[in-house]
C-alpha cells in the first residue's frame, strides 16, 4: 500500500484528523480541531486539502492538508456526510432544514468554495447521512428510512430527483453504494439485508437481496464500502454470539454469498478502501478495553482473503474513530516530466526509426530529451510493448476524469503484460 489515510477521531469536545502513510505505516501529522463535532471527512489527492463537516457550528471546514489550518468555511445547517466527485471538482454534503425535517444535498465548488446547487428532499436528515456517487460522477443516491423507507436517485449536476424507489415497509435502508453506473447496493441496518437496485429502470431487484446473519447493534457512519476490484461489499456487523462478536461481512452480491471475518479485539467502526480497492481498512475502537488504549487499524486483503489486525496504532487516545478516507500520493512532477520525455522518445521512435531509447541513471532523461543512441526497432517486440505500456500507464495519471484514467491504465497494463508474455515465450 502506498496511499495516505486520513482518519477522523472524535472526542468529547474536540476532533482530530490523523494522517498516516500506509506504505510505511507511520504517522504523518495530527491536526486538532477544538470545540467541534466533526461528523465526516473527505480528502483531495495527496492530502492537499481536507473537508470536514462540523455539525456543532453548522459549517463545512476547508483545511490545508499540510498545516491543518482552516482556509475557509461554508455555512450549512447540521452538515453530516460528505463525499468528493470522481474528478474532485465538487464536494457533496448532506445538510438539513430547520428542525431537520428535510434533507438537503449540496454541491460545493472545490475551487471557489461556493454552493453551486442544492436539492431539497422530503426526507428527515439522519445522523451520519451518506451520499453515494456513481463511478462516472453523473448520479447521486441517498437512502433513508425516515419518514418512509426509500432510495432517491439524483442528477449530480442539477441535484433534481430523477427517481424514487420505495422499499418494503418496515425496512431501514441507510447506506447506498454504487457497484457500477447501473447497479446500486443498499444496506438495511435493521433487517441485515443487502438490497440491489437497477438504476436505469429505478427498480429493486427483489430476487437479488442478500440476507446476512442477524445483527444485535445499529451501525451509523462509514460502516459499509464496495470494492470494484474484488466485486465485494464490506459491512461492519456485531454478531449475537459469543456474547457480542464484532465482525466484517464481505458480500458477493452476484452469487448472493458472504464470508465473515472476526477476531477484532474491540468494536470496528469506520471502514474504507485503499485507492486500488485491493484492501479494506478498519479502525478498531479500544476505549472500552480493560486497559483503555488508542484505536488500532486492521487490514483485510481481498486477494489473500486474510485479515491482519493491529497493523497500526493511532496516536490520539480517548477518541472515537468516526470516518476514514484514503488518497493517492501527491505528484512528483520531476519524475513525471522525466517519464514524459522518455515516452516522447518511445513514441517518436515508433513513427521515425531514426533514434532509440535512452534511460540514464535516475530513471529518465533529466532536464529534457536525452541524445538518441541505438534504434527503437532493434529492441525485441516484447521489450517495446513493456516499455510503451509502462510509460503510457504513467502518463495516464494526467487523464481526467478518473474513469478515463482507469481505462487508459488498464489498456497500458494489458499492453505491458502482452510484452512480458512474448518475452517469456522466446
Amino acid at each position: 500500500m502506498s496511499d495516505y489515510l486520513a482518519a477522523l477521531m472524535v472526542g468529547n469536545n474536540d476532533a482530530y484528523v490523523e494522517l498516516v502513510d500506509l506504505g510505511a505505516m507511520a504517522p504523518v501529522n495530527v491536526f486538532t480541531f477544538p470545540d467541534t463535532f466533526i461528523v465526516s471527512i473527505a480528502a483531495r489527492t495527496g492530502l492537499l486539502r481536507l473537508y470536514l463537516t462540523d455539525a456543532r457550528h453548522d459549517l463545512v471546514l476547508v483545511v490545508d492538508g499540510s498545516s491543518g489550518a482552516v482556509q475557509t468555511s461554508i455555512p450549512l445547517l447540521g452538515p453530516q456526510g460528505c463525499i468528493l466527485s470522481p474528478d474532485e471538482k465538487t464536494l457533496y454534503v448532506a445538510s438539513g432544514t430547520a428542525g431537520f425535517s428535510k434533507l438537503i444535498v449540496n454541491a460545493i465548488d472545490t475551487t471557489s468554495f461556493a454552493v453551486k446547487s442544492s436539492g431539497v428532499l422530503p426526507l428527515n436528515l439522519l445522523a451520519y447521512q451518506r451520499i453515494a456517487v456513481s463511478p462516472d460522477g453523473t448520479r447521486l443516491a441517498v437512502a433513508s428510512m425516515s419518514p418512509a423507507p426509500v432510495v432517491k436517485l439524483l442528477d449530480a449536476l442539477s441535484l433534481t430527483v430523477t427517481a424514487t424507489i420505495t422499499m418494503a415497509p418496515g425496512s431501514s435502508p441507510q447506506h447506498a453504494m454504487f457497484v457500477t453506473n447501473d447497479l446500486l447496493l443498499v444496506w438495511d441496518t435493521n433487517a441485515d439485508r443487502l438490497y440491489q437496485i437497477d438504476v436505469p429502470t429505478a427498480s429493486q431487484l427483489t430476487g437479488a437481496t442478500v440476507q446476512l446473519t442477524s445483527d444485535v447493534s445499529w451501525h451509523n457512519g462509514e460502516c459499509t464500502a464496495y470494492s470494484r476490484y474484488a466485486n465485494r461489499a464490506c459491512i461492519i456487523k456485531s454478531l449475537a454470539s459469543p456474547p457480542v462478536n464484532w465482525a466484517v461481512s464481505v458480500v458477493d452480491p452476484f452469487a448472493k454469498t458472504f464470508d465473515t471475518y472476526t477476531g477484532f479485539k474491540g468494536p470496528p467502526t469506520p471502514i474504507c478502501l485503499t485507492q486500488a480497492e485491493r484492501q479494506a481498512l478498519v479502525a478498531v475502537d479500544h476505549r472500552f478495553d480493560s486497559v483503555p488504549g488508542p484505536a488500532r487499524l486492521s487490514v483485510l486483503d481481498f486477494d489473500t482473503k486474510a485479515i491482519t489486525h493491529d497493523v497500526y496504532t493511532f496516536a490520539t487516545t480517548d477518541v472515537f474513530p468516526a470516518w476514514m478516507v484514503t488518497t493517492g500520493r501527491p505528484w512528483d512532477w520531476s519524475h513525471k516530466l522525466r517519464v514524459t520525455a522518455l515516452i516522447t522518445q518511445i513514441l517518436a521512435g515508433i513513427v521515425d526509426d531514426s533514434g532509440g531509447v535512452v534511460i540514464p541513471p535516475g530513471g529518465g532523461p533529466p532536464g529534457g530529451v536525452a541524445p538518441w543512441t541505438g534504434r527503437w526497432r532493434e529492441l525485441p517486440a516484447g521489450t517495446r510493448d513493456v516499455l510503451l505500456g509502462l510509460g503510457l500507464h504513467e502518463l495516464a495519471g494526467l487523464a481526467s476524469p478518473s474513469t478515463q484514467r482507469t481505462e487508459i491504465q488498464r489498456l497500458a497494463l494489458s499492453l505491458a503484460a502482452g510484452g512480458l508474455t512474448r518475452l517469456a515465450s522466446r
